[in-house]
């Protein structure tokens, strides 16, 4: 079990465990597991060929979308994706030695008690059954199942590794950026100004890995998850919300619509290293692999008009909106003025949308200001840039 707080290296660790095991033990099948099957293509399965690709042993391995699944070439030892949303497929998996479950804090008890019986290790062979998260709720039965209480591992700072549990056979591990030798040291900058932004929860859940409480002043209080997009003849608007960003943040790239009185968010894009044009690894070759309509409006930040102009340049029809004072609290009211719902796997607009609060206040009269503190909301910048041009009061006059 690994544990922590972000870009700690605990996912991308697993991944090399899990290559190395593929390929060099006489018997190895891999299950990819999370409570929703979608999301494990853009999480798991992106994490385990980025470090493929990073080895250069892209040509040892074949992918396939359908079903998910990674073989490879030289034992045919597979590695396999199961969502908890589809309980039938579990019982369809014969002898695996390793199973990875991301996000482990989204499952229950019953959703582990019931994977745990169903998947069966091969005969004279132990199952390895790996869990990752990040602690943001205490109040959880991860931690009654498997910890001491906290007094007797946990150190303030978050500089401590492992953990004996208080279940057999079992290893706890603790991780924060400061562990990761690859974390770049802007990353690293980041986490520790949100100590300055006054959230001491926030702080200790996502930069020190240490067991939190449930996050009060949440900017979105409420929305609801949608298995499809509306059709487009019913969207009253449609378009994408477009994010930029490169070596520290990703590029996001929202697909959003207001349809039947409410909005709907569907993450298309979430990657760090795009450039703006090219066949490869850019946001252009995004919007062709999307099917990205060059009818529809994209609108992003007129923070970065040389990229802007570039993807117009590519027959884009990208929109920068010249930010008013106080926009990002406008475009969160326009937000807010409907339900919010959030469409398909999208798992990185999930946790934003699950993890984005207000900065505390320092007044005695308000526990929280009107403020969002900036961090991990870059498919929210790209939603609220959509629904500000589209549903907001800006006027064209704000365009670039």
């Amino acid at each position: 079990m690994l544990y922590g707080g972000r870009d700690s290296g605990k996912s991308y660790s697993i991944a090399q465990k899990i290559i190395a095991n593929i390929m060099g033990e006489r018997y190895c099948k891999v299950v990819c597991l999370r409570k929703i099957y979608a999301d494990i293509k853009d999480s798991q399965f992106d994490t385990i060929w980025t470090v493929i690709q990073s080895y250069g042993l892209e040509h040892l391995f074949h992918y396939t979308i359908a079903p998910l699944q990674i073989t490879c070439l030289l034992n045919y030892h597979k590695i396999m994706a199961r969502g908890l949303d589809r309980p039938t497929k579990l019982k369809s998996i014969n002898n695996p030695s390793i199973v990875w479950v991301e996000e482990a804090d989204e499952i229950t008890k019953k959703d582990f008690t019931s994977s745990n019986t169903s998947i069966r290790a091969p005969k004279g062979n132990l199952l390895q059954f790996i869990m990752t998260f990040n602690p943001e709720l205490e109040e959880g039965w991860i931690s009654e199942e498997f910890f001491p209480h906290k007094s007797q591992y946990e150190i303030a700072d978050g500089k401590f590794n492992f953990i004996e549990s208080i279940k057999p056979d079992t290893t706890i591990m603790h991780s924060t950026y400061l562990d990761n030798d690859f974390c770049p040291p802007e990353r690293g900058k980041i986490y520790e100004e949100l100590a300055g932004d006054g959230d001491q929860n926030y702080y200790n859940v996502y930069c020190l890995g240490l067991w939190g409480n449930a996050l009060k002043g949440l900017v979105f209080e409420s929305f609801n998850y949608a298995d499809k997009f509306p059709e487009r003849q019913d969207c009253k608007h449609y378009g994408y919300g477009l994010d930029f960003g490169f070596t520290n943040d990703p590029t996001s790239l929202i697909r959003c619509a207001l349809a039947h009185g409410e909005l709907w968010y569907e993450e298309v894009v979430y990657k760090r290293g795009l450039t703006n044009t090219g066949e490869r690894n850019s946001i252009v070759a995004e919007f062709q692999d999307n099917e990205i309509s060059k009818n529809d409006d994209i609108i992003a930040d007129s923070a970065e008009p040389k990229s802007i102009q570039e993807l117009r340049n590519a027959g884009y029809r990208v929109i920068g909106i010249k930010k008013p004072k106080d926009s990002i609290e406008a475009g969160i009211t326009s937000m807010k003025r409907y339900p919010i719902n959030i469409v398909g796997a999208s798992p990185n607009l999930r946790k934003e949308f699950k993890s984005y609060k207000y900065k505390e206040s320092k007044m005695d009269d308000s526990e929280f200001t009107n403020k969002p503190i900036d961090a991990w909301n870059h498919g929210i910048d790209a939603s609220r840039y959509w629904t500000f041009f589209k549903i907001g009061k800006l006027s064209m006059f704000d365009v670039l």
